[in-house]
């Protein structure tokens, strides 16, 4: 199947562009909490690992968006999204 890879994430907005990978709603679905509306994908990632911040995500989105965003492949940061 198809499957989002992503680098760096500074030029993807976690809730107004499409980067999940489901077959029913590219989005994220939880509502954006106040004062994060422009968050980029880099603050998801702990860049030093290409890791996902699952500490940070389980504060702000449904389990469902978590499950999503941890499929997808963090590659080197060197590159461009």
């Amino acid at each position: 199947g198809v499957r989002w890879k992503i680098r760096r994430g500074d030029k993807i907005n976690v809730w107004n562009q499409l980067w999940l990978c489901s077959n029913e709603n590219s989005f994220v679905t939880t509502p954006p909490p106040r004062g994060l509306e422009n968050m980029m994908v880099q603050s998801l990632i702990h860049h030093e690992n290409k890791s996902w911040r699952l500490d940070f995500m389980e504060q702000i989105f449904n389990q469902s968006n978590i499950q999503q965003i941890q499929n997808i492949l963090l590659l080197n940061s060197n590159d461009k999204d």
